[in-house]
């Protein structure tokens, strides 16, 4: 009986002990998934990690209604190396990962017949093959994809360095591999051994397989738990994990995987080349993503952890930050295998901060374990409204401007936002700006014609409801309107008659001089509004440049009681004054309007 005889025989009576021995109750933790996309997508999901977006997946098998591929949720031969859960792909029947090792040739031939009478998925010698496609999309910034991963066998160690070398393949965006007679040739494979050749039974160097890796699965051999990176640029990108028999397809293997992620490393030409590589250390950063105002603080903090994941303290972690806000520092782990870092986000956009472990302080900076987390640096909604000036002093019929300045709660300019105006008082008035890049909005408006006082107020609408709700900053302001200087030299007499603004026949007459003398009278007769007006002073008089207008203001009884603010407007347009106009305004609200002159006459002298 040849050696291959013996191998089949061997595999018939192992497969029947080992179906005697767990019927009914093998793999409890372990699902098998349906070898479709939906299935697949399970296998992609249970096995990703930090900013693995996976957006499909797929299979490709020699016979896809085969149990070779699931996912568990208990731990098993050092795994999930994150989260709850992890993704198996075997040449069998993955029920059997989990079974005891009662048996060196535990396996399934997927085809059901003999030994090598099953179909080849690449080349000639490849059996029961596996190809799980994950697509996924890496995030802005990212620059590596790195899994984990962990390959058993039932081959080992009876057929180490035989054509019998069950294997592992991990490729990016091209699936090449094929097999040849008792060559496997895998140019895109970036899981390979210190020797370049793919993982599998004869893995040498620090990926090399033992028995005890293997402890509590079904399996004989198995590598050390691995890790596999291969550098990327931002966008779409697709990762085919394969496993297949090789020279027949009786023996079972299996790879497990988990902590598929996608992120920034310092130096990826040091920190993610190719090739398996012993995961010795394992480190997270924390919180994985934030955003914060800028001007604010922000800490992060690492936590590193070596075999069965205990905390690693003393260890000098190396933190650096890239994109809006460079900086760099170190800290040392704690008790607890702790190490943080705050740094002050000066400038709006995003960072990217990773930490990193030098174990073994390599001059090249390499990483044993390494993490990044994302930051964006905002601003914030309004969180205070500053309206100036506060208080401000005017001549009446001025302009007068009052600037809001709005901030978020870390004091960042907030550009964009409307700002509503509202002015009561001499002046009743509203209006509405939306800031500038220096959180700014201006509102200018014109005071009135008398003497007297207003209160400004404004409130960012961030929500540009019109309405002023809770949380939305806002401020108030006081406006003082007072009487002019008088101009100096400033003559005025005038009298006759008008028909005022409301209809009624008014008389008037007075004169007043610079710097604050005169007499004032105005009757309305009525119906509309009739009134005897009579200075009690003048208190100011002004007269223009060209001498054809002038102003008289001071105060007044209005028919011989109270005390009012009047403010008398004449125009002398030349002789004989049959263009000459009048205008008296009074603080109770009575205004005559520019009327010209029906009857009299307005001198202005300067």
């Amino acid at each position: 009986m040849g050696s291959q005889a013996r191998r089949w025989l061997t595999a018939l009576v192992a497969a029947a002990t080992v179906a005697l021995l767990t019927a009914g109750a093998a793999g409890a933790a372990i699902t098998t998934v349906t070898n479709d996309p939906t299935g697949a997508g399970q296998v992609a999901a249970s096995m990703a990690g930090a900013g693995a977006n996976v957006v499909g997946a797929s299979f490709t098998m020699n016979y896809p209604t085969a149990p070779a591929n699931g996912i568990e949720n208990s731990p098993l031969g050092g795994f999930p190396t994150n989260g709850g859960t992890f993704g198996i792909l075997t040449t069998g029947d993955v029920q059997l990962a989990d079974d005891p090792n009662s048996s060196p040739s535990s396996g399934l031939d997927q085809n059901g017949g003999s030994r090598t009478d099953g179909t080849h998925l690449r080349g000639n010698t490849d059996f029961d093959a596996t190809v799980l496609k994950v697509d996924l999309l890496a995030p802005a910034g990212a620059n590596c994809l790195t899994f984990d991963f962990k390959f058993f066998s039932e081959e080992f160690p009876e057929f180490v360095n035989t054509q019998f070398n069950d294997a592992f393949i991990a490729e990016l965006d091209a699936s090449t591999w094929t097999t040849n007679g008792s060559a496997i040739i895998a140019p895109n494979n970036f899981a390979f051994d210190p020797a370049g050749r793919v993982i599998s039974i004869n893995a040498a160097g620090n990926t090399s397989m033992t028995a005890g890796n293997a402890a509590g699965t079904t399996y004989d051999g198995a590598t050390p738990v691995l890790s596999a990176s291969h550098q990327v640029t931002p966008g779409a990108h697709s990762l085919y994990l394969s496993i297949f028999d090789q020279g027949d397809q009786i023996y079972d293997s299996a790879v497990f995987l988990d902590n598929l992620r996608v992120g920034f490393v310092p130096n990826p030409a040091v920190n993610c080349k190719p090739g398996a590589q012993p995961v010795n250390f394992r480190m997270t950063l924390a919180p994985p993503n934030d955003e914060n105002l800028r001007g604010q603080s922000h800490t992060v903090t690492a936590t590193l952890t070596g075999e069965g994941g205990a905390p690693v303290a003393g260890a000098t972690i190396q933190f650096q930050v890239t994109g809006a806000n460079s900086t760099s520092g170190t800290g040392v782990t704690n008790a607890s295998g702790q190490a943080t870092f705050t740094y002050v986000g000066t400038n709006l956009g995003d960072d990217t901060i990773t930490a990193c472990y030098n174990a073994d302080n390599s001059p090249d900076g390499s990483c044993e374990a390494v993490a990044s987390a994302a930051k964006r640096w905002v601003i914030g909604p309004p969180a205070t409204l500053d309206l100036a000036p506060p208080t401000a002093t005017n001549v009446v019929d001025s302009q007068h401007c009052v600037t809001a300045t709005v901030r978020d709660a870390a004091s960042n300019a907030t550009p964009g936002i409307t700002v509503r105006f509202s002015v009561t008082g001499s002046v009743t008035t509203s209006g509405s700006q939306v800031t500038d890049a220096n959180g700014q909005a201006t509102f200018c408006y014109t005071g009135p014609g008398l003497p007297g006082g207003d209160t400004i107020t404004a409130y960012a609408d961030t929500n540009t409801n019109n309405t002023q709700d809770a949380g939305e900053p806002g401020d108030t302001a006081t406006k003082t309107w007072v009487i002019p200087t008088s101009t100096a030299g400033c003559k005025v007499t005038y009298g006759g008659r008008i028909a005022a603004g409301n209809g009624d026949k008014a008389t008037l007459g007075g004169n007043a001089q610079a710097p604050a003398k005169g007499q004032e009278e105005y009757q309305d007769h009525g119906p509309a509004a009739a009134m005897d007006v009579h200075s009690i002073n003048v208190q100011a008089v002004t007269c223009s440049a060209d001498g054809t207008a002038a102003s008289i203001f001071g105060q007044a009884t209005i028919d011989g009681v109270g005390t009012y603010d009047y403010r008398i407007d004449v125009k002398d347009l030349g002789e004989p004054g049959s263009n000459d106009t009048y205008r008296v305004r009074l603080s109770n609200g009575y205004d005559s309007g520019e009327q010209t002159l029906d009857g009299g006459n307005v001198q202005i002298h300067t």
